[in-house]
């Protein structure tokens, strides 16, 4: 069974927390604090692997295992430490923050554009829908009129239409009153004749 010191767990969780946020705040370097913090987070995670290089020297063998895992943390902790250093050069310093500055500013510039694009074009929608509910509407208004149009034709056809009807049946009356006159006539005749005859 592996035995160490009971500190040691605490030493790899402080590590773990330590190098986490190194490799967070690696790479959102924007000003000379964000730099600063990072530099202090890589102190602390070297002090932990001090303790931990402690730690280790008095563990017994068949430790390999646990000596790798820390040696993989200490090769990470030394591939971040060798990007800040890059960064703590005065000329790469600089300009790699101000390469990050203008990366930050233009994609800044770049988001408001895309809003300002995405408002444009949300107006354009909105005017072509007020268009189209305009055009909607005078098309309404033009059916509504036509209908109302198409009424008043079909009630003046009825009204043509039952004055048509009305001058029929009087033109049948007249006939009727006609003939019977025209019978009454010829009854007339007849009894004229027979009286005569007489």
């Amino acid at each position: 069974m592996i035995t160490y010191s009971e500190y040691f767990d605490d030493y790899v969780e402080d590590l773990n927390r330590y190098l986490h946020k190194i490799k967070h705040s690696i790479y959102n370097i924007t000003n000379k604090e964000d730099y600063n913090k990072t530099r202090e987070y890589i102190f602390e995670a070297e002090k932990c692997i001090k303790q931990i290089n402690i730690e280790i020297n008095s563990l017994p063998k068949g430790s390999n295992k646990i000596i790798n895992q820390i040696n993989t943390y200490n090769l990470d902790l030394k591939k971040y430490k060798n990007i800040v250093q890059k960064m703590s050069a005065d000329y790469y310093s600089e300009e790699y923050l101000n390469s990050r500055q203008y990366d930050m500013t233009k994609k800044y510039k770049e988001g408001v554009d895309f809003l300002k694009e995405s408002e444009r074009r949300a107006q354009d929608i909105e005017d072509i829908g007020y268009t189209i509910m305009s055009e909607l509407n005078s098309q309404r208004s033009a059916i509504l009129r036509t209908k109302h149009h198409t009424d008043e034709t079909r009630q003046e056809q009825n009204r043509v239409k039952r004055m048509l009807l009305s001058i029929y049946q009087n033109k049948l009356v007249f006939k009727g009153l006609l003939i019977l006159i025209i019978i009454l006539l010829v009854i007339a005749n007849i009894g004229v004749i027979i009286y005569k005859i007489r």
